[in-house]
């Protein structure tokens, strides 16, 4: 009986001994991070699609990032850094979009950067319905967002999260956007839970 609480103590002990562990490579990765940067920065990089054409701050047709500006928005109401793409000349450079959208080059622009933390990722809105009500057109659309939180300096992926989104609207344009407004909003509250930790 006592060598049987012996051994249970050891197995505890043990238990312990390799949570402690655990735990503190999972806080000198995070300090590593922050030792070689200051402060950790963050750069957002979220492209939008609505139907079949593709939004964003530069390499597009038309100006847009709704969902961006959502999770920019809710990071910084929790004190966290974020570089302004609109102050910055790295991306001026004219490349074709599906070059944009490859996960080397959006890490090569934020290393450009000075960013400790990448959040990519692309938010894609799409037609669920389309119906005439006495004489109004009424749109329902959906947006699906994946964004990831990827270190900088050697690529790793920190945390992945997804939200979604309805609305509708008169106007197919309309609809999407307020799909992917939502759905930013959601997203961007995600997010600033997981960056918290860095």
């Amino acid at each position: 009986m006592r060598a049987r609480c012996i051994l249970i103590t050891i197995i505890i002990l043990i238990s312990f001994v390799v949570n402690i562990d655990l735990y503190a490579e999972s806080r000198e990765d995070k300090q590593t991070t922050r030792s070689k940067t200051g402060s950790s920065k963050f750069v957002v990089i979220i492209p939008e699609r609505i139907d079949r054409l593709w939004y964003w701050h530069y390499y597009t047709d038309t100006a847009q990032y709704l969902v961006q500006s959502e999770v920019e928005k809710a990071l910084i109401r929790n004190n966290v850094e974020i570089i302004d793409l609109t102050l910055v000349d790295v991306f001026q450079r004219r490349v074709r979009f599906s070059e944009f959208l490859t996960p080397q080059f959006t890490r090569s622009k934020a290393k450009e950067l000075g960013a400790s933390f990448l959040i990519t990722g692309k938010a894609i809105a799409t037609k669920i319905s389309h119906n005439v009500a006495y004489g109004i057109n009424v749109y329902r659309s959906s947006a699906d967002i994946t964004a990831k939180v990827v270190r900088v300096r050697d690529g790793k992926i920190m945390a992945v999260v997804d939200a979604e989104a309805k609305a509708g609207g008169e106007s197919l344009l309309g609809a999407s956007r307020d799909a992917l407004k939502e759905a930013g909003k959601a997203i961007g509250l995600k997010l600033a839970d997981v960056v918290k930790e860095y």
